[in-house]
């Protein structure tokens, strides 16, 4: 890696962040065929990573994040 990439660590998995895209809540919810409730009971258990943006709980996912949790 070079010294501009940036790097997420979550406990046992290491995630190269350059570029990344980010996702709505429903578009999350369109690409994993689930309820807006099921995605945040997901975030809530910390099978399916968000960021909060702002102090209103608003959601973005980044779309690695997303993937892995359709595989």
């Amino acid at each position: 890696m070079t010294a501009s990439t940036t790097v997420a660590v979550l406990p046992g998995r290491v995630f190269d962040m350059t570029g990344p895209r980010f996702l709505k809540l429903d578009d999350v919810c369109e690409e994993l065929s689930i309820s807006m409730s099921q995605a945040r009971a997901l975030v809530r258990s910390g099978d399916l990573v968000a960021i909060q943006v702002g102090g209103r709980g608003y959601l973005k996912f980044l779309s690695r994040f997303v993937e892995s949790t359709c595989s």
